[in-house]
């Protein structure tokens, strides 16, 4: 789900030249769950829009790493 959301994003969103707050604000309003409250501390500014899609690609983007978990998830409950 986080790629099909951060292609469009990067196609719709990011190739504007718009200020990162404003991108910040669009992103904000277009997350939910676990995304959401991943970046939830921070606030609206231009200088939180790298910070925010740094976190987000990492918790969320990373297919590896989420396919690790959901297998130790899995191993888990055996």
């Amino acid at each position: 789900e986080w790629r099909r959301f951060s292609q469009a994003f990067k196609r719709t969103v990011l190739l504007q030249n718009w200020p990162k707050s404003i991108m910040l604000s669009l992103l904000f309003s277009s997350l939910s769950g676990e995304a959401a409250e991943s970046v939830s501390g921070f606030d609206i500014s231009d200088e939180n829009f790298d910070p925010v899609w740094a976190r987000l690609e990492e918790r969320f983007g990373d297919f590896e790493l989420l396919r690790n978990q959901l297998l130790q998830s899995i191993g888990e409950l055996k």
